[in-house]
């Protein structure tokens, strides 16, 4: 998991700077 999100998520326009953080690699998310 990363500690800081991506610079621009491309994916979702709803996901929170602070939730990008959570799906960047263990959950599933706009970008999994």
């Amino acid at each position: 998991t990363r500690t800081t999100p991506p610079p621009a998520p491309t994916g979702s326009s709803t996901a929170s700077t602070a939730e990008w953080g959570l799906v960047d690699d263990d959950a599933p998310g706009p970008q999994a």
